[in-house]
């Protein structure tokens, strides 16, 4: 055919949405508006029946799909789903000491006595998390306990007194102590006792414990926890403390942290007990002096593990 004629059959039919010229293997495809030409090969011999089929179901598809985007009529199957679901809540924020920094600095055992001239420098495991948390992990085992029983015997005193490293103000603190099995009959045997000035309170272990607890390790936590409610009267932040085996007697020291309390007020302070169990008592304390920041300090027999505060009995 020529290419004129070519031209007058294409303008005759262009109205007609399918013409198929098979003897030309030409299709011509119209859409609404506009025409699409495809050329397609002649198909081999046997498989003509096959091949006009498949064709024709893709360009309906294809057709449908164009058709119900343009109309605003897309159905599920045209759609691309976005997988959506419920959001998971947290349940508990992440562990402090997990994101914590951990470094070893040390602190200063000294003489109970003044005037010592031979310090002994213990380091401590200490895990800080920005100004929310902060664990000291002491340990005097026998290494720590020949250290001290030296500098006292060439010092004098009959207590060793170990200053944890100064820290900045935390919103929590936790002071592991652990006094091993060896290191408390090393200072036993000598006749010393041990005091640990922590962060917000100091941990006070005589000798006479030390004696009656040379079959096994001391433990002791000291948890303070600014964010908790005090009690009503309270002069202190309170202190939980946590022994883990009955171990004899043993004392802690709290800042009185009201510096404002009048003499009559101070002899009228006492030290409120919480048992595990919510029970309040109240338990003996004496009034000592305690450091240049917090001039007096009540110190206190621990009765067992709970949760120790000063109060004014109004």
């Amino acid at each position: 055919m020529k290419l004129q004629d070519l031209l007058k059959a294409t303008r005759r039919f262009v109205r007609t949405h399918t013409v198929g010229v098979t003897g030309a293997g030409i299709v011509l495809l119209c859409g609404i508006s506009a025409v699409s030409i495809v050329m397609l090969s002649e198909p081999e011999q046997g498989d003509t029946a096959n091949a006009a089929p498949a064709n024709a179901a893709s360009a309906s598809v294809t057709a449908s799909s164009l058709v119900n985007q343009a109309n605003g009529n897309e159905t599920s199957s045209d759609l691309i789903k976005v997988p959506t679901g419920e959001a998971v809540p947290i349940e508990a924020l992440p562990d402090p000491a997990a994101t914590a920094i951990t470094s070893y600095p040390a602190g200063q055992m000294v003489s109970n006595q003044p005037g010592g001239k031979r310090p002994v420098s213990l380091a401590v495991e200490r895990k800080v998390n920005t100004d929310q948390w902060l664990g000291d992990k002491l340990v005097i085992g026998p290494k720590e306990s020949a250290l001290t029983v030296d500098m006292l015997r060439k010092d004098g005193g009959s207590m060793g007194v170990y200053n944890m490293p100064a820290a900045d103000p935390v919103q929590i603190a936790d002071l592991y102590f652990t006094l091993t099995r060896a290191g408390g009959e090393m200072m036993a045997n000598s006749d010393y006792g041990l005091i640990v000035r922590a962060l917000y309170g100091e941990l006070v272990i005589p000798v006479e414990t030390m004696k009656a607890s040379t079959q096994q390790d001391i433990k002791v936590q000291l948890h303070t926890d600014h964010t908790l409610t005090k009690p009503a009267g309270a002069q202190s932040t309170s202190m939980q403390i946590n022994i883990e085996n009955n171990m004899g007697e043993m004392y802690v020291t709290l800042p009185i942290e009201n510096t404002s309390l009048t003499p009559e007020q101070l002899k009228q302070l006492k030290v409120q007990w919480q048992n595990p169990d919510g029970e309040q008592h109240y338990v003996d304390a004496s009034l000592i002096d305690y450091n240049a920041s917090y001039p007096h300090g009540l110190r206190f027999l621990v009765q067992a593990s709970g949760t120790y505060t000063i109060i004014l009995p109004t």
